[in-house]
C-alpha cells in the first residue's frame, strides 16, 4: 500500500489506477464508500467485522501510520477516504484487531494508507 497525506491526494487528483478510486468517507453511503463496503460484506464495528476486513477477499492489513516515525504497526490501520471534513481535516477508516470506525477524521497531513476501490463493486 501507499502511505500518503490527504492533502497530497486532494491536490493530485487520483492516485488510483484507471477505473478505481479512493473510497468516499464520512456519512456517505453510496457506491464506492467505506459504508457501502461494510454493508456489502456485512461488516460491523466489532471483532468479527474487523476480522472480515483483514481476511480475503478484502485483506486490509494493520500498517499503522507515519508521523515523523512509524506508529502502531501491526496494531491498527488508518485508511484515507477522498472526502474532506473541512479545510484541515479529512475522513478516514480506523481499524484495529477488534473494532473499526468508518467515520474518523484526522488532519490532512497525517501519513495514513490508501486503498483504491472499484466504484459499484468496492
Amino acid at each position: 500500500g501507499i502511505i500518503s497525506t490527504a492533502a497530497n491526494i486532494n491536490a493530485t487528483g487520483s492516485i488510483c489506477p484507471r477505473g478505481m478510486t479512493l473510497p468516499l468517507g464520512g456519512t456517505n453511503t453510496g457506491s464506492g464508500s467505506f459504508q457501502n463496503l461494510a454493508t456489502t460484506y456485512g461488516i460491523g464495528n466489532n471483532t468479527a467485522g474487523s476480522t472480515k476486513l483483514q481476511s480475503a477477499p478484502l485483506n486490509f492489513p494493520l500498517p499503522g501510520y507515519f508521523s515523523d516515525s512509524w506508529g502502531n504497526q501491526g496494531l491498527s490501520g488508518y485508511y484515507w477516504s477522498r472526502t474532506s471534513n473541512d479545510v484541515y481535516n479529512a475522513y478516514f477508516m480506523y481499524l484495529t484487531s477488534s473494532s473499526l470506525d468508518l467515520h474518523s477524521t484526522g488532519t490532512q497531513n497525517s501519513g495514513f494508507s490508501v486503498r483504491c476501490v472499484t466504484p459499484g463493486g468496492n
